[in-house]
C-alpha cells in the first residue's frame, strides 16, 4: 500500500501520514471517519503464515478486552493489501505526549523522583492487568511505555507480532538490554520476564543509568545472566536502600525469587521511595542464612559459604553484613589460591618447568602484588632462566663454530653476554670463535686458489698440473670444508680429468687414423667426441681445423664439377633436375639456387608460350601460332614435340592458302559467267582445273559456261 492512499483502509480509516518506521511494521495517522477523530493504525511485518496470522488475530482479540487506563486501546484489528502483500493491522487511540525514552533524554538531570515514581507504578499497573487478561508483553522497554501530557501512562506496542512468530519457543526480538536472563537465554518466559524488564527500566528512570551494559553481546548477555548491578543509591542520593532492595528484588536471576506480580513491585516500589517499612526485606529472615555463611568461612568450608551467598544474591538481598561475608570469603579464596600458585611455582622451578612457574608467579601477583615470597620466586625464575638462557646460547654458538657456521656461532655468544655480560665462559668463546674463523677463511681461500689454477691448467689441457692442484685443494678442503661435499666433488674431478685425459688422446689417435684414410665426416665426430671431453686439447682442434679445411676443398672440388655438368647439359629439364639436386647438396653456394630458379622460370615460359600457340591455332590464327611455336624454339629447343607441333601448322598453313586460292578461282568464274563473258570464264575454269585437278565444281563451271 502506498504511504498515503486515497482509499480509505476498510472505508473507515483515512491515511494521513507516516508517523514511524520499525522492525515490526509502519505506524500511520489516520482519521476515523466514524467518530472523527485521529488514530494510529500500525501495519505488522513478517506474518505471512495462516497458523500465524490466526494466532495474531487471537492476542488482537484478548488485548482488545483490556480496558485499563495504563493499557493502550486496541480499537479495531484486519489485514489490508500492502506492496501486494496482506498484511495484519491494528487501531489504535492517536497519543499526544512523549514515550518513556524520549521524556528521559528530554531531562538531562533526571525526572522528579515523584513524577518518576508515578510513571512506574502506573506502568505496573498497566502491566498487571495485561498479566491478568492471560498476555505477556514481552518487550518492556522505555519506548513502551507512552506518558500523555497529563502524565498519565500507557503501554504500547506489546509483542504479539512476537507471540504469533515464536508460540513455540523463546523469542530475542525484544531489546536486549532490557530482556530477563531466561529470555536471553532462549528459555521459556512468563509474566515474571515482564517484571525483571519493567525492573531494568525503573532502574534506569530513578539513576539514568541502565544495569546492564558492555560493549559486546557475549558480555552484555553474561552480565544479565549471572552479575547484580551497583545498587541505585549509588547513583542517585535521593534512593534509599529499601529502593536498592526493591529493584535487586525485581531484577533477581531466578524468577521465583522476584516480586510475583507486577502490583506487588509497584507497591513495594512506592513503600520504599516513601520509606515505609516493607515486611518482606526483614533482615531477620535471612539473619540464619548469614550466620550459616559466616560460620562456613570460619571453619573453612568456602563451597557452602558461597553457596549461601549465591542463593541471597540470587534471590536480590542488599545487606551490608552480606557483603562483609563476601569480603571475607574472597579473601580467603585469594589466600588459598596465593599459596596454591606459589607451591606449585616452587615445584616448577625445581623441575625447571619456568614457564608455568613464571605464569603462576604472575596470577599470584595479580592476587596480591605486594607479597613478598611471590616476589623473591619472580627474581628466582628470571635469574635461572638467565642461567639456563646462558648455557643454551653457549651450546649452540659452540655446535654452529664446529660446524664453521661462524656468524651464527657469533650472534649466540653476544645474545649470552647480553643476558650477562660478565660470564667469563661467553668471552672466552668469542675470542676462540674469532680465531677458528680467521684461520677458517685462510685456508679457505687458498683451496679456492688451488681450484682455480686446477680450472687452469685444464684449460691449458695440462691434467698432470690439474691434478696436483686438485690434491692440494682436496688436503686444504679438509681445514675449510664448505657447504655440500666439495671434497668428493673434487675427488670426482680428479677421477673425470684422468678419464677425459684418456679419451682424448683415444679420439686423437682414431680420428688421424680415418684422416688418412679420407673418411672426413667419421674423423671430424672423432675429434668432436674427444673435444667433448677435452674442450681445450691442442692436437685435437688442430686435427679438426685440417679436416675442416679438406672438407671445404672437397666440397669446392664437388661444386665445380656438378657447374660443369649443369653447362655440358643441352636439355632444359634435365639441366633444371641437376640445378634442384646441386642446390639441395650445396647449400652454401647460392649460385645453384639462383641459377634452378631462373631455368625454372624459363620452362615456365616456354609452357605458357605453347599454351598461347594452341590456343591461336584453335582460333585458325595459324600464322600467329607458327609464329609462337618458333619462339619456344628460342627458348626451349629441347621442348617435347616442338618440332612436329611447326611442321604440322606448316602444313596446314600451305593447305589453308591451296584452299584460298580455289576458292578465288571458282568466284572469279561464277561472275564472268553470270556477266556473259564465257571466253574469260573458260579461261579461269581451265586455270582451276589445272591447279586442282579434277574438281567436279570447275566441271560444272565449264558446262555452264560452254553453254
Amino acid at each position: 500500500m502506498p504511504l498515503l492512499s486515497s482509499k480509505k483502509v476498510k472505508n473507515r480509516y483515512q491515511l494521513k501520514e507516516r508517523l514511524g518506521t520499525g522492525g515490526m511494521g509502519i505506524v500511520y495517522r489516520a482519521h476515523d471517519v466514524v467518530i472523527k477523530a485521529d488514530i494510529a493504525l500500525k501495519t505488522l511485518s513478517d506474518i505471512t503464515d495462516p497458523i500465524a496470522l490466526r494466532m495474531f488475530r487471537d492476542e488482537c482479540d484478548k488485548l482488545a478486552k483490556i480496558v485499563h487506563p495504563n493499557v493502550v486501546e486496541i480499537r479495531d484489528a484486519g489485514e489490508i493489501d500492502e506492496g501486494g502483500a496482506r498484511k495484519p493491522y491494528m487501531v489504535m487511540p492517536f497519543l499526544r505526549g512523549k514515550t518513556l525514552d524520549r521524556l528521559l533524554l528530554d531531562s538531562p538531570a533526571g525526572l522528579p523522583l515523584e513524577r518518576a515514581l508515578e510513571i512506574l507504578v502506573q506502568a505496573s499497573r498497566g502491566l498487571q492487568a495485561t498479566h491478568e487478561a492471560g498476555l505477556i508483553h514481552r518487550d518492556i522497554k522505555p519506548s513502551n511505555i507512552f506518558v500523555l501530557d497529563d502524565d498519565s501512562v500507557k503501554l504500547i506496542d506489546f509483542g504479539v507480532a512476537h507471540y504469533a512468530k515464536n508460540l513455540l519457543t523463546a523469542t530475542r526480538k525484544g531489546t536486549l538490554m532490557y530482556m530477563a536472563p531466561e529470555q536471553v537465554m532462549m528459555q521459556g518466559i512468563s509474566s515474571l520476564s515482564d517484571i525483571f524488564s519493567l525492573g531494568v527500566v525503573a532502574y534506569e528512570t530513578l539513576t539514568g543509568r541502565r544495569p546492564f551494559e558492555s560493549t559486546t553481546e557475549k558480555d552484555l548477555i553474561d552480565n544479565i545472566a549471572h552479575r547484580n548491578p551497583p545498587p541505585a543509591s549509588s547513583f542517585n542520593s535521593q534512593l534509599n536502600s529499601s529502593v536498592d532492595q526493591t529493584l535487586q528484588k525485581a531484577l533477581a536471576k531466578l524468577p521465583e525469587y522476584r516480586f510475583q506480580s507486577a502490583r506487588e513491585f509497584g507497591e513495594t516500589l512506592r513503600k520504599a521511595v516513601l520509606n515505609q517499612p516493607i515486611a518482606m526485606f526483614d533482615r531477620s529472615r535471612i539473619k540464619t542464612r548469614i550466620e550459616q555463611a559466616r560460620s562456613a568461612i570460619a571453619r573453612g568450608d568456602l563451597d557452602v559459604a558461597g553457596d549461601t551467598l549465591h542463593q541471597l544474591d540470587m534471590q536480590g538481598w542488599l545487606d551490608e553484613q552480606i557483603v562483609e561475608a563476601r569480603r571475607d570469603l574472597e579473601r580467603l579464596r585469594n589466600e588459598r589460591a596465593l599459596a596454591s600458585l606459589l607451591a606449585s611455582a616452587r615445584e616448577q622451578i625445581e623441575a625447571q618447568e619456568y614457564t608455568p612457574a613464571a605464569k603462576n608467579v604472575e596470577q599470584a601477583l595479580r592476587l596480591d602484588p605486594q607479597n613478598a615470597q611471590a616476589i623473591w620466586l619472580c627474581k628466582e625464575i628470571e635469574r635461572a632462566r638467565a642461567e639456563r638462557d646462558v648455557k643454551e646460547r653457549l651450546i649452540t654458538a659452540r655446535t654452529l663454530a664446529a660446524d664453521r657456521q661462524f656468524a651464527g656461532a657469533k650472534q649466540a655468544v653476544e645474545q649470552a653476554l647480553e643476558i650477562c655480560p660478565n660470564e667469563p665462559a661467553a668471552r672466552e668463546l668469542r675470542s676462540g670463535i674469532q680465531q677458528a674463523e680467521q684461520e677458517y677463511k685462510a685456508a679457505l681461500s687458498e683451496k679456492r686458489r688451488a681450484m682455480g689454477q686446477a680450472e687452469q691448467a685444464m684449460t691449458r689441457c695440462n691434467p698432470a698440473r690439474a691434478l696436483e692442484a686438485i690434491q692440494r685443494a682436496l688436503d686444504l678442503d679438509r681445514q675449510a670444508p664448505e657447504a655440500g661435499n666439495v671434497s668428493s666433488d673434487l675427488s670426482n674431478l680428479s677421477k673425470q680429468i684422468v678419464s677425459a685425459s684418456r679419451d682424448a688422446q683415444s679420439s686423437l689417435e682414431r680420428a688421424r687414423e680415418l684422416y688418412g684414410s679420407g673418411d672426413l665426416d667419421a674423423a671430424l665426430a672423432c675429434c668432436d667426441l674427444g673435444l667433448a671431453s677435452l674442450p681445450e686439447h691442442i692436437a685435437l682442434r688442430a686435427l679438426k681445423l685440417d679436416i675442416q679445411e679438406a672438407q671445404r676443398a672437397r666440397v669446392t672440388d664437388l661444386i665445380a664439377r656438378a657447374e660443369r655438368e649443369v653447362e655440358a647439359e643441352p636439355d632444359l629439364d634435365r639441366r633444371i633436375e641437376l640445378l634442384k639436386s646441386a642446390s639441395q647438396r650445396f647449400s652454401q653456394a647460392e649460385n645453384f639456387s639462383s641459377r634452378y630458379r631462373l631455368e625454372c622460370q624459363k620452362r615456365d615460359f616456354a609452357e605458357s608460350l605453347a599454351a598461347h600457340a594452341r590456343t591461336a591455332e584453335q582460333e585458325h590464327r595459324l600464322a600467329d601460332a607458327l609464329e609462337t611455336w618458333n619462339f619456344v624454339r628460342s627458348v626451349h629447343p629441347g621442348f617435347p614435340g616442338l618440332d612436329a607441333e611447326i611442321a604440322r601448322l606448316e602444313a596446314r598453313k600451305h593447305l589453308q592458302t591451296d584452299y584460298g586460292r580455289r576458292e578465288d578461282l571458282f568466284q572469279q568464274s561464277r561472275t564472268a559467267i553470270d556477266a556473259h563473258e564465257f571466253a574469260g570464264a573458260l579461261h579461269l575454269v581451265d586455270s582451276g582445273a589445272a591447279a586442282f585437278g579434277r574438281d567436279p565444281e570447275f566441271g560444272e563451271l565449264r558446262a555452264a559456261a560452254e553453254a
